[in-house]
């Protein structure tokens, strides 16, 4: 019984650690800097490929009937 009590507390050490090692990945590795994203850069990015850069439904990926 005491040795199922300690494999249970060693594997909940070991599963603690590597939460706190995966959250500390995460806080190292991520970007450091939010680069700005304007409307004009979301359409051009997203949506102009169906809708063309001016709007009008001419992009190069839009139904052509």
């Amino acid at each position: 019984m005491r040795t199922l009590q300690a494999t249970r507390d060693v594997a909940l050490a070991l599963a603690g650690l590597a939460v706190v090692s995966g959250v500390m990945f995460y806080m190292v590795t991520r970007p450091t800097q939010v680069i700005p994203v304007y409307g004009e850069d979301l359409y051009l990015r997203y949506c102009a490929s169906c809708h063309g850069i001016s709007g009008k439904g001419d992009g190069a990926a839009a139904w052509k009937c």
